[in-house]
């Protein structure tokens, strides 16, 4: 799971300690659902979203909020904590907070056509034989 805390973070000499001589040293821990680096914060960790107001919130579905608040394929990124999906580029609604790939239509009417042509051509090919043989 993910935890969002990676690294430290120095603390503002507001929040240091009034007996600490040397504030420099002193650090925090990142907060929960950020990342960090270079004693600063990068952005988000995967699973987490940064909403506007600057906190981090655990995403619906963790899998689908990726660092730098940026959704994983199939997911709207403009979308509050990744919950829409991607439906310009064919992904839609599987089951809640998941999205999957559409499928081409022409995927589920194709067999559907070969089908019916095959009996097409059995229905013409059986008629043509009666026809020629004087059956009907």
């Amino acid at each position: 799971p993910a935890t969002g805390r990676r690294g430290l973070m120095p603390v503002a000499p507001s929040e240091a300690n009034a007996d600490a001589t040397n504030t420099a040293t002193l650090c925090k821990d990142c907060p929960l659902g950020a990342r960090c680096a270079n004693n600063t914060i990068q952005g988000n960790a995967d699973g987490f979203w940064q909403a506007p107001d600057g906190s981090f919130l655990l995403c619906p579905n963790p899998l689908a909020c990726t660092s730098l608040s940026v959704c994983a394929p199939g997911f709207d990124t403009s979308s509050p904590m990744c919950t829409g999906c991607d439906t310009p580029n064919g992904y839609g609604p599987q089951a809640q907070h998941q999205c999957a790939s559409c499928p081409d239509p022409w995927r589920s009417w194709l067999p559907m056509v070969v089908v019916w042509v095959f009996l097409a051509v059995i229905l013409g090919r059986n008629l043509l034989f009666f026809h020629q043989t004087g059956i009907v």
